[in-house]
C-alpha cells in the first residue's frame, strides 16, 4: 500500500473524522487526536520525549502508524558542527589580523604583571650579601632605624653613588669626597680614577664597578641633580609655552629628531599641527601632540609612537615605540630640534618614572613646574585601551 498524499489521506489512515478536522481549523482551536502510539526500539515506554527525534513510519504488516522515538547524540552533533566552528574562528584570526593591530606573540611578551607607578619600585634590584651591607650601614649610623636612611638605594651623600654601591667599593656613605681628592667619589669614577687612592683604575677595579655600577645612569642622575638646582625661567608658568627654557624657540616647520640610546631608537618628530593628522604624521615618525609643553618649556611635552598597527599599514615606524617599557629610571634620551635661526638645539632627559594609564586619562598630560617629556605608546602592544607613559626630566641643554 503506497503512503498517504495530502492531508486527507492522513486523517483516513488514522480514523479520524475530517469534519472534526475543519471544525477544529474553523473554531481556531486546535484538535487533538487520540490514538494509540506504538514505541519500538526503546522499552521504557514512559520515558519523556524531551531530546527525543520522533521518526514517523508505518508498519507494513499491520498497517499502523510507528512512531519510533530515538535520542539525539550530541557527539553526532558535535561531529557535523566541528567544520563550522574552525570556520569561525579562522575567519576571527585573520578579522583580528587584518583589522585591528592585534598581535597574540607581541601580546603575550608585552602584557604587563602590574601596573608601574615608580620606575624604581618596579626595577628594584636584589641585593646579595644583604646581611654584610646591613652591619656596614649600622657601623656608621649608630642606633638610626629610618628605612629611608639604611635602605641600599638611597643616596645619602648626594654624589650619585647609592649606599649599596658605596658599601661593594668600600666608600663612606656619608661622604661625597671620601679620600679629600678634590672631586666626588663619582667624579672621580666617571674619570677613569680610583676614589679610595687617587690612582688610574686597573682592570679588576674596573670589572668590580662595571658589575655593580651604571656609570651613565650615575652620570645621569647627577646631570638631574644640577638642572634641579638650576633656577628656571622667571615668569614661566605650567599652562604657558610663550618662555623656553634659556630663551629658544623651536621652528616647529621642521621635524626633529628624538634618540634613545639604550633603546637603538633614533625616529623623527612630527610637531603635528591638528589631531586630526595624527595617523598621517604617525606615518613619518613620532608625533608631538598640539597644545602641549615644546621640549625645554616648563610643562609636559606630550609625545606619542606606534607600539604596533594595522598590518596592512604602510609606514617604517608602525612598531617604533615597542620596546618603550625598556626604559628605567635614570636612563637618557635626547630630541635634537631646530630653532627659528635655523640652529640646531638639542635637549638631554633624564627617565624619572613610568606608568601606564587609561587611554581617556587626562593624569598623563598634568603639567608640571619641570620641563618635562612624556613618552608615550598604545599598550599592551596590539591592544589600545592603555598607554605605557615614560616620563624624563631636563636635565642639559647643547646649543
Amino acid at each position: 500500500m503506497e503512503y498517504p498524499q495530502g492531508t486527507n489521506d492522513l486523517y483516513e489512515l488514522l480514523g479520524a473524522d475530517k469534519h472534526g478536522h475543519e471544525d477544529a481549523v474553523n473554531s481556531g482551536h486546535e484538535h487533538v487526536l487520540d490514538m494509540p502510539v506504538e514505541t519500538h526500539g526503546d522499552s521504557r515506554a514512559t520515558q519523556s520525549i524531551d531530546n527525543m527525534d520522533p521518526v514517523i513510519s508505518k508498519d507494513p504488516k499491520t498497517n499502523a502508524v510507528v512512531i519510533k522515538l530515538s535520542k539525539l547524540n550530541p557527539f553526532q552533533l558535535i561531529k557535523s558542527g566541528w567544520p563550522y566552528l574552525i570556520i569561525f574562528f579562522v575567519a576571527l584570526f585573520f578579522y583580528l589580523i587584518l583589522f585591528t593591530n592585534f598581535s597574540v606573540l607581541s601580546y603575550i611578551k608585552s602584557v604587563p604583571s602590574q601596573v608601574q607607578t615608580n620606575v624604581a619600585q618596579a626595577d628594584k634590584p636584589q641585593y646579595a650579601n644583604i646581611d654584610a651591607y646591613n652591619a656596614w650601614i649600622r657601623s656608621y649610623f649608630y642606633e638610626v632605624n629610618d628605612p629611608a636612611v639604611l635602605d641600599p638605594a638611597t643616596d645619602l651623600s648626594g654624589n650619585g653613588l647609592s649606599n649599596y654601591q658605596k658599601f661593594v667599593l668600600g666608600l663612606n656613605p656619608k661622604k661625597k669626597d671620601t679620600m679629600g681628592l678634590g672631586m666626588t667619589d663619582t667624579q672621580a669614577l666617571l674619570s677613569g680614577i680610583n676614589p679610595l687612592t687617587g690612582s688610574p683604575l686597573n682592570d679588576n677595579q674596573k670589572k668590580l664597578i662595571a658589575d655593580y655600577i651604571d656609570l651613565e645612569s650615575v652620570a645621569n642622575k647627577l646631570a638631574l641633580q644640577t638642572a634641579d638646582n638650576t633656577p628656571k625661567v622667571a615668569g614661566a608658568t605650567t599652562a604657558s609655552n610663550d618662555l623656553t627654557r634659556d630663551g629658544i624657540e623651536i621652528n616647529t616647520n621642521i621635524p626633529a629628531q628624538i634618540d634613545i640610546p639604550k633603546l637603538k631608537i633614533s625616529v623623527p618628530l612630527i610637531w603635528t599641527k591638528d589631531t586630526k593628522n595624527f595617523d598621517t604624521d604617525l606615518a613619518q615618525g613620532v608625533v608631538h601632540y598640539p597644545g602641549t609643553a615644546l621640549p625645554g618649556d616648563i610643562g609636559t611635552a606630550y609625545i606619542s609612537g606606534h607600539s604596533s598597527n594595522y598590518s596592512w599599514a604602510k609606514g617604517s615606524y608602525n612598531k617604533v615605540f615597542e620596546t618603550l617599557d625598556g626604559l628605567k629610571q635614570y636612563d637618557s634620551f635626547s630630541i635634537t630640534a631646530t630653532d627659528v635661526n635655523g640652529k640646531k638645539v638639542t635637549f638631554h632627559y633624564v627617565v624619572t618614572k613610568k606608568q601606564v594609564y587609561a587611554a581617556d586619562d587626562q593624569a598623563q598630560f598634568i603639567s608640571q613646574d619641570k620641563s618635562i617629556v612624556a613618552l608615550s605608546t598604545c599598550w599592551p602592544i596590539g591592544t589600545s585601551a592603555k598607554r605605557l607613559v615614560v616620563f624624563g626630566e631636563l636635565s642639559q641643554t647643547d646649543k
